[in-house]
């Protein structure tokens, strides 16, 4: 009997491992920042100009990579080609990264989104220029957000997938985040499941391809919201909330 609960415990507790670093993306995956990137923000700026030529031998066969390398010549339209990025994510799309028809996609930004949390409230990294003021959805947003859902959606078997994962570490404040998100979505009886890869190229793949997205705010999300309009889906701003 204490043998079978020292197995157990040891199983919790790499499952447990497995998903903090699921929840802060794979090992080989911290500090790469596609959104940036693709606008040509890290090429802007002299600083991180390093950072975004080196893009191709730090994730060599990324989404961040091949774009780089399609686009480098290009003397107009270089940064934010939604046609060359939308052609390396159909390259790379395969079955098992295309959401269910009845899907409503939700991207939740995490890591350094979240700042603090103090007495009973979070405390979100703030943009001035998002209507919001913060890259997360805050979470009363969020409950606004599921009530537009279970009004406007008409669909029966609409099930809501979770997709997030963060660049940088931070996972305390990550998984109090999820689990309010979590309350939320169960004191409203919705059908949800949680999308863990590590993997923030197969993640962007996977929302690009479904036809109810709801964004965060941020350059990552946005580049998704606009593809899936693009190519005929629908896009929830959170920022309405």
């Amino acid at each position: 009997m204490v043998i079978v609960l020292i197995i157990l415990i040891i199983i919790l507790f790499n499952l447990l491992l497995i998903k903090n670093e699921y929840m802060t993306n794979k090992k080989k995956w911290l500090n790469y920042r596609l959104g940036d990137i693709i606008a040509g923000h890290c090429y802007k700026k002299s600083y991180e100009r390093h950072y975004f030529n080196s893009i191709g031998k730090l994730y060599p066969n990324s989404i961040a990579a091949i774009y780089n390398e399609k686009t480098n010549n290009l003397k107009n339209n270089r940064f934010n080609n939604l046609d060359i990025l939308d052609k390396i994510v159909r390259d790379k799309t395969t079955k098992n990264n295309i959401p269910g028809i009845d899907n409503i996609v939700i991207h939740l930004r995490i890591g350094d989104s979240l700042v603090g949390y103090k007495n009973g409230k979070f405390i979100y990294n703030k943009r001035k220029r998002f209507k919001s003021g913060t890259y997360a959805i805050k979470l009363e947003s969020f409950e606004n957000l599921i009530d537009y859902i279970k009004k406007n959606v008409k669909n029966n078997n609409k099930k809501i997938v979770l997709v997030y994962g963060a660049h940088k570490k931070n996972e305390k404040l990550n998984d109090i985040y999820i689990n309010e998100i979590k309350k939320i979505l169960n004191k409203k009886n919705i059908t949800f499941v949680e999308r863990l890869t590590g993997d923030p190229d197969d993640d962007f793949i996977y929302m690009v391809n479904s036809k109810y997205f709801i964004k965060s705010n941020g350059m990552y999300s946005n580049l998704i919201s606009k593809i899936v309009k693009k190519n005929g889906g629908m896009v929830v701003d959170t920022n309405n909330f």
